[in-house]
């Protein structure tokens, strides 16, 4: 969340970016990686307004985003092609750092966690977040990562 100097402006903007990854015509929703969002409202922010956490007015709106969260397995490191001892960057500070150690473990400032703690614990926050969209693996985020792998796996087993 961020005002910004033309809100309408904006919102259009934001349609126009995001415009194919909308849910459904008559809602504000849109399947789209949150770092992508987070990356294009920087652009026009004035003041970030980001609430520490999940705001949902109705119910049915609630029922979607935990079919996401539950949708979201837990990332396979080796599945997708990264080995143990591969240095993770987190996506809002080149700066922040962590190391796969395990299956699904990394070690974060000398203390090993699961990345979605790593990412709680770079944010400094308390509320879940998934892992694989805040940190990525040679310049590409987890996440598209596992996208961009399952798809090629898809086309190959077709």
């Amino acid at each position: 969340a961020a005002e910004v100097a033309d809100m309408n402006f904006v919102e259009k903007q934001i349609h126009e970016a995001f415009g194919r990854t909308r849910v459904a015509e008559n809602r504000e929703f849109f399947y789209e990686e949150p770092e992508r969002v987070v990356a294009a409202l920087k652009l026009a922010v004035v003041k970030d307004l980001t609430p520490g956490g999940d705001i949902v007015e109705f119910v049915e709106d609630k029922v979607a985003l935990e079919k996401v969260r539950r949708h979201k397995k837990r990332f396979d490191f080796e599945r997708y092609g990264i080995k143990k001892g591969s240095v993770l960057t987190f996506t809002r500070d080149e700066n922040i750092k962590c190391i796969l150690v395990e299956d699904s473990n990394v070690d974060f400032n000398g203390e090993i966690v699961s990345l979605s703690k790593a990412a709680q614990k770079a944010m400094n926050v308390t509320r879940n977040l998934q892992g694989p969209i805040f940190w990525e693996y040679e310049g590409e985020i987890l996440d598209e990562r596992r996208k961009r792998m399952e798809t090629e796996i898809s086309l190959e087993e077709f």
